[in-house]
């Protein structure tokens, strides 16, 4: 904190502070031994004076600047993840019981769902599912079941008859959740990010112009 300006205020606040906990002149021009900086530290990380305050950017800046280059505090040290570490109480890992392969790793281990997780959209699929159920609208529906809608109309924007890779097709609810509708395939029609956008909250069916 060399070179900071301080306010009166804080000066004094200071002050009386270091009087407090018996800090007072005999530190002027002395050096402390390196124990004493350990328990210094050591006391600053269980109640830093800082805790619920917002650092000012100058010494935001200065603080960067200071560990810049040196090595991460936990560098060599086991992650928490790592095998061995015990895990929360009340936690499960996922992979408990399971016996992990060669075909899982390569296609995602963590993730790995025979394969799922690498085709395209089934992030944005599980996505949409989590907040149709947090709607409690029931209903719901596969990723093969929307993948098998958009090959039986191949691939193709009910709406403005735009098919992939032009563009990327979402799922639409033809009875809108927010209005009551289910999740199941039923209730499901393909139309582009552009057209689903536009359809608002609307009960359009156009799969009744498609045949």
């Amino acid at each position: 904190m060399r070179g900071m300006k301080f306010s009166e205020e804080q000066k004094a606040k200071h002050s009386e502070m270091a009087k407090r906990k018996g800090f007072g002149k005999w530190m002027l021009g002395k050096k402390l031994s390196e124990e004493t900086k350990r328990k210094i530290s050591l006391a600053n990380r269980k109640n830093p004076y800082w805790k619920g305050k917002k650092l000012p950017r100058e010494m935001v800046e200065k603080i960067a600047k200071a560990h810049r280059g040196k090595p991460a505090w936990n560098k060599g040290k086991p992650a928490p993840w790592a095998k061995g570490n015990k895990h929360a109480k009340g936690n499960t890992p996922w992979n408990k019981g399971k016996k992990i392969n060669d075909e899982m790793i390569k296609n995602g281990y963590g993730n790995w769902k025979d394969g799922r997780t690498k085709q395209r959209g089934y992030n944005t699929f599980t996505t949409m599912r989590r907040r149709a159920r947090i709607r409690g609208n029931g209903g719901t529906h596969t990723f093969e079941e929307w993948q098998n809608l958009k090959k039986f109309y191949g691939f193709i924007c009910l709406c403005c008859k735009r098919t992939e890779p032009e563009i990327i097709l979402s799922e639409d609810h033809i009875v809108p959740l927010l209005l009551g509708g289910s999740d199941n395939i039923s209730n499901i029609q393909p139309l582009c990010l552009g057209c689903n956008s536009r359809k608002q909250v609307k009960i359009i069916d156009y799969r009744n112009s498609n045949g």
